[in-house]
């Protein structure tokens, strides 16, 4: 008689769901497939091996995640990209270069006209 009460189904696919393929993980931690194949040859990701399969615990890749995490600062040191700030005006001694044609560049240094 067979065990119609699906507690073999249930435990099934939430142990499948745990481990995953090189290609399921890729979408998980956003990256390519060959980035997973790097960081398990880098030894940076725990990993399983059946024979030459690779297999990938879902809270590995959770723990992975959660110890690259890059928090936001507490102040904005740049004002974000699109936002232009005011500059204050310059405090340099330096005078105004004069234009080409400006009656003034044709004065001399004891503003007699020539």
């Amino acid at each position: 008689m067979r065990n119609t009460t699906g507690m073999a189904k249930a435990t099934t696919p939430r142990l499948q769901a745990r481990r995953l393929s090189v290609e399921q993980a890729a979408p998980v931690l956003g990256v390519s497939v060959y980035m997973v194949r790097a960081l398990v040859r880098q030894r940076r990701l725990p990993y399983y091996r059946v024979g030459r399969r690779i297999v990938l615990d879902g809270n590995d890749l959770e723990q992975f995640l959660q110890a690259h995490r890059v928090e936001t600062r507490t102040r904005s040191i740049d004002p974000p990209r699109g936002i232009s700030t005011p500059r204050p005006p310059s405090t340099s001694a330096r005078p105004p270069r004069p234009c080409v044609g400006d009656e003034r560049s044709n004065l001399d240094q004891d503003g007699d006209p020539r």
